[in-house]
């Protein structure tokens, strides 16, 4: 299933490296931002306070979102999949638990970037 990325910062150099990236969306205009949205079926949110795109996406009908959300209660209204924003833990594992509940194979996916 390749995912279409929505960051705050221009990542793509890193997450483009994954094979299941498809798309990294960081725009300075809203205008692109949405245009962007409109074309892709599978969102992961790497922007859990900005809510205005993913309802866009969600209205829009396009596929699957998956989010890091500060709210629970609003995730259930926006999100197919989803976890809920802790300060305390790494964001890199905040956003894999969206995909990967397990822990043990979590700490493999997380540690796999470290070996080669």
């Amino acid at each position: 299933m390749p995912l279409t990325l929505l960051s705050k910062s221009n990542v793509s150099w890193v997450y483009q490296q994954l094979p299941w990236i498809e798309e990294c969306i960081h725009s300075n205009s809203k205008i692109e931002e949405i245009k962007k949205l409109c074309s892709c079926d599978n969102l992961l949110n790497l922007r859990p306070s900005n809510r205005l795109p993913v309802m866009l996406h969600k209205i829009l009908g396009k596929g699957n979102l998956f989010d890091l959300v500060k709210n629970d209660s609003l995730a259930r209204l926006t999100s197919n999949t989803h976890n809920v924003l802790c300060t305390s833990e790494y964001r890199a594992s905040a956003y894999l638990k969206i995909f990967i509940k397990d822990e043990q194979a979590l700490l493999e996916h997380l540690s796999a970037p470290f070996f080669l």
